[in-house]
């Protein structure tokens, strides 16, 4: 409920939630009971005006009278209730004309200590505190498909159409009794000529059966100008205003026989335009939507404990009270250009400049995942931390650290090569330095006649093969161990 002049729930002076509520279920919710076994009862029937209703919304007898129903109002009015001149909103449970009482603290008993009782064995309260209060905002949020200016509650898809649905059912019904009439039309009976049967014969038509009359001339049929195409042509007009108010046209709802050759592309765009009146009451809806998830998100701020949530694929604690103050919420439905296929299209379209702005550095690792994570939730196929890594992940920007420290597999191999290098270096300078040292004393030994040459040379080629040999040896090892990927004993 709400008042006559409100145009928005927030601003309204006067909304409430009205529903019928068992007596055990307003104890429950910690009003004072004896107030509530007091209340008058309500029956649902004394609403209904026909007989069907009456038997279709028959309350049976309750067993107790605890599951007795009374009609429970929780109101949010704009009152002034501390008298500094401004109205604030306060929210209040009444029954009737009685405000509710919440339950007061027991009354003890001075000589046993326990709660006192009265003469029926019943516990005693002390009287508690009206339901009343103040409170920043009210909790509806209230969605109509098609809005007024001005107005809380606008029109439904059925004020539309409701005019041409009376129409209709008129022209139909004209059109049967137009058929019923030319099929068996009225006659003009002349008195003196009909006999005392003729009557009865014309009011019990069978076909093939003779009317009785005295003389030739006595009956003659009125001619009926009943045209059935007209009737058709007018229902066929009606129809076509149905469409064109609400949107739900004969193509949106399966092939007419008439249009089976008609193009694809034209049936799509026939069927876009039918669309339109959808994604309207849809984009409402989600206005409304909007309005109350932000109530939600405001309740859980100021009254939320910390919890565990799923956000970007893994489950971390949150503490609501840490929220920021408000939150933008966007609506991602329009009116043509923001249907799920005309977004895929689009994301589509921008994968090639996106990609030569991440070969030119005008575009991140991020970039590349918004896009993925848009096709996936377009498509409906989970979100982009299924397909990809998220480079705001701190775990995925710890690694990316880590592989960008570590040196690329080229300057790899290039450090492996410029070792090749030295190491050959080193050895060509020993070999030639032994070398240098066996010819002098092989001189050495010719001039003293004291060697044998053959076994000399001998000795000297092992020990140069030798050496030859561990030097090819670890160059082995020192290629494999700068080769791009790892060692190969690895």
């Amino acid at each position: 409920r709400f008042s006559p002049n409100a145009r928005h729930e927030d601003t309204a002076v006067y909304v409430a939630h009205v529903c019928p509520k068992t007596r055990g279920e307003l104890v429950e919710m910690g009003f004072d009971r004896e107030q509530v076994y007091a209340l008058p009862a309500y029956n649902r029937v004394d609403d209904q005006d026909t007989e069907s209703a009456t038997i279709d919304f028959f309350r049976y007898q309750e067993s107790s009278a605890a599951v007795e129903e009374v009609e429970l109002c929780e109101e949010y009015a704009r009152i002034d209730v501390d008298g500094d001149g401004i109205a604030e909103r306060v929210k209040v449970f009444r029954v009737e004309n009685e405000i509710l009482r919440y339950q007061g603290v027991p009354v003890i008993d001075e000589m046993t200590g326990g709660q006192a009782v009265d003469d029926r064995g019943e516990p005693l309260f002390e009287e508690g505190e009206l339901a009343v209060e103040t409170v920043e905002e009210q909790p509806f949020s209230v969605f109509c498909p098609f809005p007024r200016p001005h107005h809380l509650i606008g029109y439904s898809l059925a004020d539309k159409v409701m005019d041409i649905q009376y129409l209709r059912t008129m022209l139909a019904r004209q059109m049967i009794d137009g058929m019923a009439f030319a099929n068996l039309p009225r006659y003009e009976v002349s008195e003196t000529l009909s006999g005392e049967n003729t009557l009865e014969d014309i009011l019990n038509p069978i076909p093939g059966a003779p009317i009785r009359v005295r003389s030739p001339g006595a009956i003659n049929a009125i001619g009926s100008n009943f045209d059935v195409g007209a009737s058709l042509t007018a229902m066929e007009w009606a129809a076509g205003e149905r469409e064109s108010r609400t949107g739900i046209t004969r193509l949106n709802q399966g092939l007419d026989a008439d249009a089976l050759n008609k193009t694809a592309s034209g049936t799509a765009m026939m069927q876009a335009q039918g669309q339109q009146i959808e994604e309207f009451i849809a984009r409402n809806m989600a206005e409304m939507m909007s309005r109350f998830f932000m109530k939600l998100y405001r309740l859980m701020r100021s009254a939320g404990e910390p919890m565990k949530l799923k956000v970007d694929g893994k489950y971390r604690m949150v503490n609501p009270r840490d929220w920021p103050d408000d939150i933008c919420v966007k609506v991602r439905v329009g009116l043509g250009t923001n249907s799920k296929d005309k977004r895929v299209q689009a994301r589509f379209a921008l994968l090639g400049p996106m990609t030569q702005a991440i070969e030119q550095g005008l575009a991140g690792p991020e970039h590349a995942f918004n896009w993925m994570d848009g096709i996936a939730r377009d498509t409906g196929i989970g979100t982009g931390d299924e397909f990809m890594y998220n480079p705001d992940d701190p775990e995925v920007q710890a690694r990316m650290a880590q592989d960008a420290q570590e040196p690329s597999p080229d300057v790899i191999e290039a450090q492996g090569k410029v070792e090749v290098m030295r190491e050959k270096a080193a050895f060509e300078a020993e070999l030639a330095a032994f070398k240098a040292e066996a010819q002098l004393a092989l001189e050495a030994a010719k001039i003293d006649g004291q060697l044998d040459l053959a076994a000399y040379r001998a000795e000297n080629e092992a020990r140069l093969a030798a050496m030859k040999a561990r030097f090819e040896a670890r160059m082995k090892v020192e290629m494999s161990d700068n080769r791009p990927g790892g060692s190969l004993a690895e």
